[in-house]
């Protein structure tokens, strides 16, 4: 098999990633755009030992499933994987994918699961990071391709907040006008208002305000702040739920989107959060609460001064998971039940076959926060088998 060659076959799965698989020569073919059981040609693009990478060139037998994407970029924005698919299966797929993934790396049988989707599917995204590109007098505005750095320009995306595709269609226009040296515009958007990070004429870089229920966050495009405005209230139900105690402790608490309703229910809450940024917002979110202690410090640090153990630990770390240092640390300082949240299944599963040493998995979750694309929220609740005395 070399690269350039078209082969057929029978996707077999979808994977992680948004992939399906497909095997030809003996090799496994990785192609996205595909579904389980659809009759493919595919043209080989990457070849391997083992296995090789193709892009759908023709469809000889389409799934029930399949649709006709919305985005007329679909093809080759890598911002989305799902579009051909009917949204409840794109679901089915993303959460098979994920349970595969638990399976296989951190060896986690999950059977018992709740699922919740996105209420809106179209229009969710509130933050948005838009790429640029100068070539000449022309600057082009976008999203790169899966798997690579190369620009795709857009002039809409059918999964960003209304307020955001207006600012697209400007953003090309005031740049050609400004000299602005920078590789990306970061854009924030809630109920008709605006920030943009550089500032693009009219286009202002401000703080904006996002209420989620009865908790109000003061965020700017910078930091990171969940992207689905239709889940943020569900996110923090699931999260928090009813739980209440002595002393919880909120880990990577970037603003404070779980820290703030932490502290209704906990006489006592510790946000740890390393990034400066990110900090400075917690700490101004905080104020309303006096029980809550926002500590700007490196997580696996803050983890090693604990000389007693937390009711209650919440962590949402970054795609990279937990640390081995992070890990250790958790097995020992929680008395009630770890809440961990991911949105990256592969180093959950790497967390949770280390945690599984001390924890039982209480609970499974999957939210999806991110309809069309392959990724997907995960919430886990583990409960230790032994009452920490740290």
């Amino acid at each position: 098999m070399k690269v350039g060659e078209l082969v057929k076959g029978t996707v077999e799965e979808i994977v992680f990633g948004g992939y399906g698989i497909l095997r030809a020569d003996g090799k496994i073919v990785f192609v996205d755009r595909v579904l389980p059981g659809e009759q493919v040609e595919v043209l080989i693009t990457k070849v391997k030992k083992k296995y090789c990478f193709g892009k759908l060139n023709k469809v000889v037998k389409a799934s029930k499933h399949r649709i006709k994407p919305k985005c007329r970029y679909f093809d080759e924005c890598g911002g989305c994987d799902f579009q051909h698919v009917v949204y409840k299966e794109q679901l089915r797929l993303k959460v098979n994918a994920a349970i595969a993934v638990l399976r296989k790396i951190g060896k986690v049988t999950v059977n018992d699961y709740q699922v919740y989707p996105s209420d809106e599917v179209w229009g969710y995204r509130i933050r948005t990071r838009f790429h640029l590109e100068k070539i000449g007098s022309k600057v082009k505005v976008g999203f790169f391709k899966k798997g690579t750095r190369d620009l795709v320009p857009v002039s809409e995306c059918p999964i960003a907040d209304e307020q955001i595709n207006l600012a697209l269609k400007k953003i090309e226009r005031r740049l050609l006008l400004e000299s602005i040296s920078c590789n990306f515009v970061d854009v924030l958007a809630w109920k008709g208002q605006l920030s943009v990070y550089p500032p693009i004429g009219d286009l202002s870089y401000q703080e904006l305000e996002i209420d989620v229920g009865e908790f109000r966050y003061i965020v700017n495009p910078r930091v990171f702040f969940q992207v689905n405005k239709f889940l943020l209230n569900t996110l923090i139900k699931l999260v928090v739920g009813k739980i209440k105690g002595d002393n919880a402790l909120d880990l990577y608490a970037g603003v404070g989107f779980f820290s703030l309703p932490l502290a209704r229910r906990f006489k006592e809450v510790v946000a740890v959060e390393g990034d400066k940024t990110a900090y400075w917002y917690l700490k101004k979110n905080s104020k309303l609460f006096p029980n809550l202690t926002a500590i700007h410090k490196d997580v696996d640090s803050y983890l090693t001064t604990i000389t007693s153990p937390y009711e209650v630990v919440v962590v949402d770390p970054p795609r990279t998971g937990l640390n081995k240092t992070a890990r250790k640390h958790l097995c020992e300082i929680v008395a009630r039940s770890l809440i961990y949240v991911s949105c990256n299944p592969s180093t959950l599963a790497r967390d949770l076959f280390e945690l599984s040493s001390v924890f039982d998995i209480e609970s499974v979750t999957f939210v999806d926060l991110f309809p069309h694309t392959y990724h997907l929220e995960s919430i886990v609740v583990l409960v230790p088998r032994f009452y920490s005395k740290l």
